[in-house]
């Protein structure tokens, strides 16, 4: 008599759509950028840094559009040259005045790039469109990233098993004891006088520089 064992079949993993890889990938190159811009523009005046934050940002751009293969509007590859150019002019410029106009036109050019790259034809426009598409770009600019992290990115998606398993249980983990740890610790201070001069002296910090790096990351 012969015991047969039912075959033994590897664990399924669920493969990533594309959405949420190029998600992932944003995200990534996203805190990579931010990093870089707030170790970068902190410096004044700006000259140099201001020239390889941008083409930093137009190089990841143009990196995410290739690997992806994403069809872009026909002005985008004019409006990264004009990036380019902008954010080289700081080298040249020492005028505060000068500066300030190319401030606000390397911004104009990065939110028409943004519409660009959604296939928008930007030549065509007429000058409400610019409007439209300056206002839509700041408004992705400051909510972007939300949507990037609770739409875009399906979790569900990401696999079970491996390290990416053990990441995920550190960050709820991480997430569901911020809060708690506030609480005892505010208790603790309000009970300790000695506890409390010592979490006022870990947790000082800055106010303005705190801003600061915030709104270059």
């Amino acid at each position: 008599m012969t015991v047969t064992t039912p075959p033994t079949t590897a664990p399924t993993t669920t493969a990533l759509s594309e959405r949420t890889r190029l998600a992932l990938e944003i995200a990534g190159l996203g805190l990579v950028a931010g990093l870089i811009g707030d170790g970068l523009l902190r410096a004044m005046p700006w000259g140099l840094n201001v020239t390889l934050g941008v083409a930093a940002l137009v190089g990841a751009g143009l990196w995410l559009m290739q690997r992806h293969k994403i069809q872009a509007g026909p002005d985008t590859p004019w409006l990264a040259i004009t990036a380019l150019l902008l954010g080289a002019a700081f080298l040249r410029r020492d005028s505060e005045e000068l500066n300030a106009f190319n401030i606000l036109a390397l911004i104009l050019t990065l939110a028409l790039t943004a519409a660009s790259v959604q296939r928008e034809r930007v030549s065509t426009w007429y000058p409400l469109d610019y409007v439209r598409g300056a206002v839509t770009s700041a408004f992705h600019s400051v909510i972007g990233s939300l949507q990037l992290i609770f739409s875009d990115i399906q979790w569900r998606e990401l696999p079970e098993t491996g390290r990416l398993r053990h990441a995920r249980g550190a960050l709820l983990g991480t997430l569901i004891a911020i809060p708690l740890l506030v609480i005892f610790a505010g208790l603790f201070a309000s009970a300790d006088p000695v506890f409390n001069n010592f979490l006022s002296s870990v947790l000082s910090f800055n106010i303005e520089s705190a801003a600061e790096h915030t709104f270059l990351f």
